[in-house]
């Protein structure tokens, strides 16, 4: 018998598990915690994130960090977590466990050492010191709430034993369905459902889209900053956003593309800007094309700041040779031209799969979820946190801060329901 069992090791997860156990060190009774882990080895996720570097939060400020959500309803939902633990409470943390962070000027936030694993260590040493016990390799097939109010646990170790454990409460904080490998299995959204909760369906997000036909595979690996992107459904424009962009083998990704793959639906079809120029590019290619008509055409686009291999293609797109002279180009093709470099539709084949996206959209409904306490209001003694809630964030460390928020919230009101429930009986 725990007081808490917190399932998934993430950060999350071990976030949780360190609030409710430094919580339970600050009152006169000492809690049992239990971290079950179908991983030989916590935070296997975690040592991805940042491609190893591990992009712990963003400096941005309170009201701009939470607008990088799914949703207001996401930003409005995670309010009181990231209040009561915001971004420099995360960092203030891992000061106080002797890792110290840096930022970059892009307001992205590292470990000094710009290594995932050191961020694992102190979290690990954290839970170790504090009595959190840990059970690795141990992946919990079956949750349920007795009338007794506690929690049944079943958990298979790697041998193929099956272990049972009880708690007064239990923290789910099993990630999402992305990145299979690492654990993340959707397992919670089954717990969730089992416990009496609504789950929003899930999707990829964070993630590459694949094109129709597409005619840029030779490009893979050029990238461009700031670029307009806009999406099209059933032939209306219906939105259009602003980033960085990366040309993949087949299609796109990079910030643009995978900070709203969230909304992308296959049969959509997206545009753009090349040019950097809206509007303007029509007027711009005329006016060059009178001033530079001996000039080769690549030279315009070269003057567009783009580069060589993507000017190419794009050329050959719009069937003209980078050795025509402007002078030659006409007020058709010059049209032409200008709606390749700023319009050009390109058709979403998918938006993304579950092993490449790096976060799930959907999960747990927010609206039976407590934001103060991600306590839910379905079961009492049971908690959230994590990816496994309907949040999903930017590129850029939102992620992980709402894991870390969610995850300390999570853990100190599973104490308090402890305390209180052990003063009741």
């Amino acid at each position: 018998m725990f007081d808490i069992i917190i399932i998934g090791a993430g950060p999350a997860g071990m976030m949780a598990a360190i609030s409710a156990a430094s919580e339970s060190h600050s009152q006169d009774k000492k809690l049992s915690l239990a971290l079950f882990e179908a991983n030989p080895h916590p935070g296997r996720k975690l040592l991805l994130s940042g491609n190893g570097q591990c992009n712990i939060t963003n400096t941005d400020d309170h009201e701009e960090f939470l607008a990088h959500y799914g949703s207001r309803k996401q930003g409005r939902f995670l309010r009181h977590a990231f209040y009561a633990f915001d971004n420099l409470a995360v960092r203030a943390f891992l000061h106080d466990l002797h890792l110290s962070t840096v930022a970059r000027p892009d307001g992205k936030v590292f470990p000094a050492s710009y290594a995932a694993t050191d961020v694992l260590e102190v979290m690990t040493d954290a839970m170790e010191r504090l009595g959190v016990e840990l059970f690795m390799r141990s992946r919990v097939v079956s949750v349920s709430f007795d009338t007794g109010r506690t929690f049944s646990v079943s958990a298979v170790s790697g041998n193929g034993t099956m272990h049972s454990h009880a708690a007064t409460a239990l923290i789910i904080a099993t990630g999402g369905s992305s990145y299979a490998g690492t654990g993340s299995t959707g397992d919670g959204y089954r717990f969730a459902k089992e416990l009496g909760h609504r789950i929003v369906p899930t999707r990829p997000a964070l993630c590459g889209i694949s094109i129709g036909g597409y005619p840029l595979a030779h490009l893979t690996g050029v990238s461009l900053e700031s670029v307009t992107m806009g999406v099209w459904r059933r032939g209306r424009k219906v939105v259009s956003y602003r980033g960085d962009l990366l040309f993949t083998h087949t299609g796109f990704s990079g910030p643009v593309v995978m900070n709203n793959s969230r909304d992308l639906q296959r049969g959509d079809e997206v545009t753009f800007d090349f040019s950097g120029m809206g509007s303007e590019c029509r007027p711009f290619i005329t006016g060059y094309c009178g001033d530079h008509a001996g000039s080769r055409i690549v030279s315009l686009l070269k003057h567009l700041g783009l580069p060589r291999s993507l000017s190419l293609a794009l050329l050959e797109i719009a069937e003209l040779s980078p050795e025509q002279h402007c002078g030659e180009l006409g007020r058709r093709r010059a049209g032409t031209l200008c709606s390749i470099l700023t319009d050009y539709r390109f058709p979403v084949a998918s938006a993304g799969k579950y092993s490449s996206a790096m976060v799930t959209a959907g999960g747990v409904a927010l609206d039976e979820v407590d934001p103060a306490s991600m306590a839910s209001r379905v079961t009492a003694g049971l908690y959230f946190a994590g990816e496994v809630l309907d949040i999903d964030g930017d590129t850029g460390g939102y992620n992980i801060q709402a894991a870390l928020s969610t995850g300390a919230a999570a853990g100190r009101a599973a104490a308090a329901y402890c305390r209180a429930a052990d003063s009741r009986r």
